[in-house]
């Protein structure tokens, strides 16, 4: 897929000669607009070629602002500009621009340049990916779980939303890998990450703790709907038969309920229950408050010690 260039310039003869320079090798977006440039700039953006000199909102302004918003801050900006001077240089470098360029420009050296940080920004956001994802599942690993929770489980107290934690474990998991090789259990534990990551919302961090056991972030997502989540969890896992071999897991649910709450006491709790679903049928989902109360057929009707109970006011999150 080609990369994508976001061109932002007011005078559009010089729109269309960075368009109709890059067009063939790259996606170009073009505005003349530093407001609008805000707008389009995203994580699919490879880089961003700035004039300094526009109405309204400049470059500097506009760059500024890229680097304040931690979804934008990556993406590299080139000031293609008639300004000149050492200090304006030195002062776009200073607002976190990757290189500056004086107009009058020499395409084959500003594509050069373009080709360059690009290449320089895709081996960054791969060592990136590799430094937070796991790499046998493509989920989150544990150093990115432990220091994204830590923030969400803040935000949670400080702004007064729910938030639950998911402790999932697959069962027999051993038996799997001395039955079918560890090969195979390597491909059930990529087709668990992708069920787990299918059923989770954006917000929502899914991350493999170690070995066969996950963890789940839910945002702005009380106990109750955090069962419902980690049912719809366990239910696709177990109809989903990956390889043909029959998989299941237990899970165990904590929720933030004490303002001294963090990713520690949570967890702790979380995995209180899950042990008692490993040492109960598996298969199941326990929730901390009721260490006996099984979700197992049916998230509308529980079992509790052989007898059926309502679950109300339970709502499937979108």
């Amino acid at each position: 897929m080609a990369s994508t260039v976001l061109v932002v310039d007011d005078e559009r003869s010089s729109i269309l000669l960075l368009a109709n320079m890059l067009k063939e090798y790259y996606r170009v977006i073009v505005t003349t607009a530093g407001e609008k440039a805000i707008k389009l700039a995203n994580d699919m953006l490879d880089i961003i070629l700035l004039d300094v000199e526009m109405p309204g909102m400049n470059g500097y302004e506009v760059c500024t602002a890229l680097k304040a918003n931690e979804k934008t801050r990556a993406i590299p900006v080139i000031f293609l500009t008639g300004k000149d001077s050492e200090v304006d240089e030195y002062y776009g470098f200073e607002l976190g621009a990757v290189d500056y360029v004086i107009k009058p420009f020499r395409p084959t050296l500003v594509m050069r340049r373009i080709s360059n940080h690009i290449s320089l920004k895709q081996k960054c956001d791969k060592l990136e990916y590799l430094a937070t994802h796991d790499q046998l599942t493509g989920l989150h690993n544990r150093h990115h779980l432990l220091e994204t929770a830590s923030k969400k489980i803040a935000e949670s107290i400080q702004q007064g939303f729910d938030l639950c934690l998911l402790v999932i474990d697959v069962d027999h998991f051993k038996r799997i890998n001395d039955r079918h090789g560890h090969v195979c259990g390597d491909m059930i534990l990529r087709a668990v990450a992708s069920v787990i990551a299918s059923c989770c919302r954006q917000e929502d961090l899914a991350a493999r703790f170690g070995g066969e056991e996950f963890v789940v972030l839910l945002n702005h997502c009380g106990l109750e709907d955090g069962v419902v989540e980690a049912q719809q969890i366990r239910k696709t896992i177990e109809l989903h038969k990956p390889h043909d071999i029959d998989v299941t897991v237990s899970i165990g649910i904590s929720s933030r309920r004490e303002v001294d709450d963090n990713f520690k006491t949570l967890f702790s709790r979380a995995d209180s229950a899950l042990y008692n679903a490993k040492n109960s049928q598996r298969n199941c989902v326990i929730t901390e408050l009721d260490d006996q109360l099984c979700y197992k057929q049916d998230v509308s009707t529980p079992t509790l010690h052989g007898d059926t109970v309502p679950l109300s006011g339970v709502k499937r999150l979108s």
